[in-house]
Order: structure tokens, then C-alpha cells, then sequence
């Protein structure tokens, strides 16, 4: 229902009733309304309490934490404010009989009740800054510890980083110690002392490539060279022996004796083939050397070697290579060993 102000006692009053119930005026229906009444003015409060938070909200900086806070603080100031908008409807009906015996004017209650709302607005708005601080010293006190972690943080990766140079370097004088000059050489020396020429030569090579002009570097090519001497020899006598062929005087006593010292070695012998075993592409024989049956010869050759087969009694020169002592069993169960040649060419 509309009000009207009375012109007397600035009382609101009904606009339908006739006479102001304080001063005992008489309207004659020119008086103003009055659009205004308490409970716009404590929403009116509201609202402008809610916009200064709202405003200091957006001023400050705070973490996430702290913005859900004050959300809840503004929801919990409207819902106060909405209390004390209903509490005004029910005091004012309340109080509207009361009105007339008191003599108090509505618009007196509504400012008490107004100053009312706006306390509380304040308390809400103090108790939103105390929260701010709060939470902003939480922020600040997490960005510094923050900063110790990133400190520490650099420190150990610094740490870890030296750490990881010196393992490198204890690597490669582990590498160094295993397969470095003093440990080349050391093998090097080994193959010498056993005969591999080619391989002391190798060896040597690759110790100069990777410690040229050391200690280690100048042995190893001494080495190299006595080794390329050795095999120098070898060649040597190797190519003298082609050129004698089989004609090396080697007798069947010297391959009886020490059959080790000749094996290898090219021989040629002349006999009285004894006995024959003929096999699966190769053919053995015994051979009487000198048609002496003490000075009997083991042969082997492949069938490819002559042109028609050889039989018992013939008389032949072999021509082949000693391999040394060949053992076989007697038919009186004894053990005959003999030396032994792999027949390159026959001559019947």
C-alpha cells in the first residue's frame, strides 16, 4: 500500500486515511507520496556494502583459496541481509499498532532498523579483511617457501651435475687402466712370446694410432718389426721350399725318429706297395720304402690322383707331405705306428 508524508510531522502514513494518527492532521489528498520505505533502504545498503567488497575483491591479489573465502563471506552477508529484510516486514507489522500508542514514527524505526542492517554489513565486511590478511600471509609465507625449494632445488641439480662429470671421468680412467697403452702393450708382448707375428703386428698398429709417441707406442713397434722379420723368414723359406719341391732329401729314418720336426715338410719315397684299402673317394696304402719291410710307409691319397687303381706288389713313387706318426691296430692285437704321408701325386 502507497504512503503518504504528513505535512506537519513528516510522518508516513496510509494514503487512505484521512487524519495522521501523531499530530491528528487532515489530509485534503495534495499531499506527496513517498516511494521510498525501510525495507528498500537496508536492500539499498545491502547492495552497496556487497559492491565495496566486490571492489576490494578486485583490487587485491590472492590465491585461489582466499577467493573462495570471500565468495562465502558475500553469500553469508546477502543471507543476513535478507534476514534482516524480513525481520524489518515482520517488526513493522509488528510494530504498526503499537505505532499509535508510542507516537514513534516509521520512519524513525526504519532508520534504527536501517543502522541495524548497515552494523552487521560492517561487521561482515571487517571479518572478509581479517580473512583477506589471513590468507595473504598464507600466500606469502607459501611464495617464500616456494622459493627455498627452488633454491635448494638448483643447488642439487649443481651438485648432481659435478657429480655426474667426475663419473665420467672416473670412466675413462677405468677404460684408461683396462684398455689403455700399458694394457695394449702387455698383449702385444704376450702374442710375441707365443709366435703370432701377424697379430703383435696388428696390435701394434692400433696402440700407435691411439698413443702415438708414448713409452708404450716406441716398445710396441720394436716388437712390430722383430715380428715382421719373423715372418720375412717364414716367406723366405716357405718360397725356397716350393722351389725345391719335393726333393728334400727328408729320409724315412728322420720321419721315424722325430716325425714332429718334419711334419709339413714336402717328402718323396719309392716302394712296394704292400697293401691296399680302397674307401669312399680315397685310397690307403702301406708301402715298403726301398722294398725294405722294415721301413714301412702309411699313405693316403684321393682317387682322383691316378689314373687306374694301384694293387699289391706294385712298385710306385709317392709324392706328398709328412703328417706326422699314424697308429693302427695290429691283427695280433699289438699297436704299429708308422709314418705317415697325405700322397699328392704317384707316379706307377
Amino acid at each position: 500500500m502507497k504512503k503518504i508524508k504528513c505535512p506537519e510531522c513528516q510522518n508516513l502514513v496510509d494514503e487512505n486515511l484521512k487524519e495522521c494518527s501523531c499530530c491528528g492532521y487532515t489530509f485534503d489528498g495534495t499531499e506527496e507520496l513517498d516511494c521510498c520505505n525501510a525495507e528498500q533502504e537496508s536492500v539499498d545498503e545491502a547492495v552497496e556494502t556487497e559492491k565495496n567488497i566486490e571492489a576490494t575483491n578486485n583490487c587485491c591479489e590472492v590465491s585461489e583459496e582466499a577467493i573462495e573465502s570471500i565468495s562465502g563471506i558475500i553469500d553469508s552477508a546477502e543471507e543476513k541481509t535478507s534476514e534482516v529484510s524480513d525481520q524489518i516486514d515482520k517488526n513493522i507489522q509488528y510494530l504498526e499498532p503499537e505505532k499509535k500508542k508510542s507516537g514513534m514514527s516509521k520512519r524513525v524505526l526504519c532508520e534504527i532498523i536501517g543502522g541495524v542492517a548497515l552494523g552487521i554489513s560492517l561487521i561482515c565486511a571487517v571479518n572478509f579483511n581479517n580473512k583477506f590478511h589471513s590468507f595473504e600471509n598464507k600466500y606469502k609465507d607459501t611464495s617464500k617457501e616456494l622459493r627455498n625449494l627452488n633454491r635448494q632445488y638448483n643447488i642439487t641439480k649443481k651438485e648432481n651435475e659435478t657429480l655426474s662429470a667426475s663419473n665420467l671421468e672416473l670412466n675413462a680412467r677405468i677404460h684408461e687402466l683396462e684398455n689403455g697403452a700399458s694394457k695394449q702393450l702387455v698383449d702385444i708382448k704376450n702374442a710375441y712370446d707365443a709366435g703370432e707375428w701377424q697379430k703383435v703386428i696388428d696390435l701394434a698398429a692400433q696402440l700407435h694410432v691411439n698413443y702415438n709417441g708414448s713409452s708404450e707406442d716406441a716398445e710396441a713397434q720394436q716388437l712390430a718389426l722383430a715380428s715382421q722379420d719373423q715372418l720375412n723368414q717364414i716367406a723366405a723359406q716357405k718360397a725356397a721350399e716350393e722351389a725345391q719341391g719335393y726333393e728334400t732329401g727328408i729320409s724315412y729314418d728322420q720321419l721315424a725318429r722325430t716325425p714332429g720336426d718334419f711334419e709339413g715338410k714336402k717328402v718323396k719315397f719309392y716302394g712296394k706297395v704292400i697293401q691296399v684299402i680302397e674307401g669312399d673317394g680315397t685310397v690307403q696304402i702301406r708301402l715298403a720304402v726301398d722294398d725294405n719291410y722294415d721301413t714301412v710307409l702309411f699313405g693316403e691319397y684321393p682317387s682322383s690322383v691316378v689314373a687306374s687303381r694301384i694293387l699289391e706288389d706294385d712298385y710306385i713313387t709317392v709324392y706328398g707331405t709328412s703328417v706326422g706318426t699314424i697308429s693302427y691296430q695290429s691283427t695280433l692285437g699289438g699297436t704299429i705306428t708308422i709314418p705317415g704321408v697325405l700322397i699328392e701325386k704317384i707316379e706307377q
